[in-house]
């Protein structure tokens, strides 16, 4: 196969931005302790969704792309975490499905149809790899930065490196 592998190019990704989010939502517990509890609940501005909302949707979204881009089914799962533990294990049992999956899961399904709808507002039409470049990879992002962001606003002492060490920390040298 030539070109960037699906395989590739999703679940490593996918698996360490969710690495990212449960270390950011561990430091905020280790910041908070006890008064952790309204941290789900933070936004960034009046009208916009909640914390939890956003660690919900990279966890979906990272699901909904397995299945995407290679009909890689799981179980459904309630977007009803309410605490920051309860995110962590979210986040846990996302880099648990994301080890599940295998390179041949999903390598070779490139121009595979990609279709779907997007809540009550539209619908998409993709191939398998455009529908992660141009979707899955970008909204994934997109929630992530805004939990980082949320959680930063709200006190916790975070930097770039909580953010990016799971990719760059492997490549530093010491």
């Amino acid at each position: 196969m030539t070109g960037t592998a699906l395989y590739d190019a999703s679940v490593p990704l996918f698996r360490k931005g969710m690495v990212t989010i449960k270390g950011v939502l561990e430091k905020a517990i280790a910041h908070y302790g006890d008064k952790a509890s309204e941290i789900p609940k933070a936004t960034l501005i009046e009208d916009m969704r909640p914390l939890s909302l956003h660690v919900q949707l990279c966890s979906n979204i990272a699901k909904k792309t397995l299945f995407r881009l290679g009909g890689i089914e799981s179980e459904m799962w309630e977007d009803n975490e309410d605490t920051v533990e309860k995110l962590i294990q979210r986040c846990e049992k996302t880099i648990a499905l994301l080890d599940s999956v295998k390179p041949e899961q999903l390598n070779g399904h490139e121009e595979d149809n990609a279709d779907f709808k997007v809540g009550n507002h539209f619908e998409m039409s993709f191939n398998a790899k455009d529908s992660l470049f141009n979707f899955s990879i970008p909204f994934f992002y997109f929630h992530a930065t805004i939990t980082y962001s949320i959680l930063r606003k709200e006190g916790v002492p975070l930097g770039f490196r909580d953010f990016l060490d799971p990719y760059i920390g492997p490549h530093i040298k010491q």
